[in-house]
């Protein structure tokens, strides 16, 4: 490989290493986000979740999932889980986060109103970088 092709190269490294681990500044490590994901049955019961973590339906319509992540900076997506009832709307969604937990609430949507109600979800948690 002559000179001029093998430091093309080693400018493309260069360059790949430090959007891995550096901001643009060239100072502060980047942490990697990560993602997690559940699936909880009606009654509050886990049918998948990470281990460590736990369910507990509080209400109608209302779960608390207990986690291990220590700090907020993170986001949830929620999606019902229902199949078979295309006639009827259901919604999910996060009331509550803190560093140790989140409150999902599922609704019942029809007629203009809005119902509590037992439904199985899925969620996807994802942390986010802090720099």
């Amino acid at each position: 490989m002559d000179d001029d092709v093998r430091r093309r190269f080693e400018d493309i490294e260069r360059k790949h290493e430090l959007h891995k681990h550096e901001t643009s500044d060239g100072t502060t490590p980047l942490r990697a986000s990560r993602s997690y994901c559940g699936r909880v049955n009606s009654g509050g019961t886990a049918a998948h979740l990470p281990d460590g973590w736990t369910c507990t339906n509080t209400a109608a319509g209302n779960y608390t999932i207990t986690h291990n992540l220590g700090h907020t900076n993170y986001g949830v997506m929620t999606t019902p889980d229902i199949t078979g009832s295309f006639d009827t709307a259901y919604t999910a969604g996060v009331k509550d986060r803190t560093a140790t937990s989140f409150k999902v609430n599922t609704v019942l949507v029809g007629g203009g109103a809005y119902t509590d109600q037992n439904i199985p979800f899925m969620f996807t948690l994802t942390t986010i970088p802090v720099v």
